[in-house]
This record gives structure tokens, sequence and C-alpha cells, in this order.
């Protein structure tokens, strides 16, 4: 997953879940606390067999 106009100072979260209630949920969380969704959401494979949700969150620097 890569981030595209990102500075150094900007913090990255990324939201994981195995459901796409609970990564909404983690989301909502996080927009909270002043991050923003970048990207689309991803699936991802655990273990090869566990499958799961993830959403990069930024919050950008103060200048």
């Amino acid at each position: 997953m890569k981030l595209f106009n990102r500075k150094p100072k900007d913090k990255i979260k990324v939201a994981t879940a195995f459901t796409l209630k609970g990564l909404t949920k983690q989301v909502i969380q996080l927009e909270q606390k002043g991050f923003i969704k970048q990207g689309e959401i991803q699936s991802v494979m655990f273990d090869g067999t566990n499958m799961g949700f993830q959403q990069a969150m930024i919050k950008k620097a103060s200048e």
C-alpha cells in the first residue's frame, strides 16, 4: 500500500479488521481523532486462510 502526497511528519495508522463492520468502527474512531482516509479499502490474507480488511489513515502534521 503506497501513500502519495505524504510529508515526513504526517502520522499514519492502518485500521485492520476481520469484518467490514469492525473496520468501519475503527475508521470512525480514527476520524474523530483527526485522521482522514487515504486510498481504498484493501483485502488482506492472514496465514493463507483468514481474510481481513485494511484502511490506511493519515493525519496531516500541523504547519
